[in-house]
């Protein structure tokens, strides 16, 4: 498995983790737990347009919209993590980011 295979387990997998067990194996991004941590954008929700396609290899269609909440954070040496998360759970998506960098 190549790095970018690799990279896309690991989020979709840090994505679909139980809100509770994330909490467990990542700290809370707050100031006082986490100063080496900045949020250069806060975590915001947006409303995405899912597509789907018939039989995974026909024509794309619309199938309707769902929720996402976005993060992106800058850890001390430059690093910076990213994450899209469904839902709208704010908390959920920092730890996501955090973790994946």
């Amino acid at each position: 498995m190549d790095a970018t295979q690799n990279r896309r387990a690991w989020m979709g997998l840090l994505a679909r983790a139980q809100p509770e067990r994330l909490a467990a194996f990542a700290p809370e991004v707050a100031p006082e737990v986490a100063p080496e941590v900045a949020l250069p954008r806060e975590p915001g929700v947006d409303a995405v347009m899912v597509r789907g396609r018939a039989g995974a290899a026909g024509a794309p269609f619309n199938l309707g919209e769902t929720t996402d909440t976005r993060c992106t954070l800058r850890i001390a040496g430059g690093v910076i993590g990213c994450a899209h998360v469904q839902g709208r759970d704010k908390a959920r998506t920092r730890r996501v980011a955090l973790t994946a960098r």
